[in-house]
């Protein structure tokens, strides 16, 4: 696996808004996407996970972490 080269910045931002799951785009606060996943039918650990933001660093792994949610 390539080593990456310095602190990089995640591209996405995976948490909750209005007790939905959402993708933001990182650093900003209002959501690129809205799931209709509500976090109260996820299991607690997953939504502690979404209240804190999982960081996603490529459009692949964006895709991998929403199927996870959808």
């Amino acid at each position: 696996l390539p080593v990456p080269s310095g602190p990089e910045k995640p591209m996405y931002l995976v948490g909750e808004f209005n007790g939905s799951v959402a993708v933001f785009r990182f650093g900003e606060r209002k959501p690129q996407q809205v799931l209709e996943t509500p976090l109260s039918v996820l299991p607690e650990q997953d939504r502690r996970l979404l209240r804190e933001g999982i960081p996603v660093m490529t459009e692949e792994e964006l895709a991998s972490v929403l199927e996870d949610y959808s």
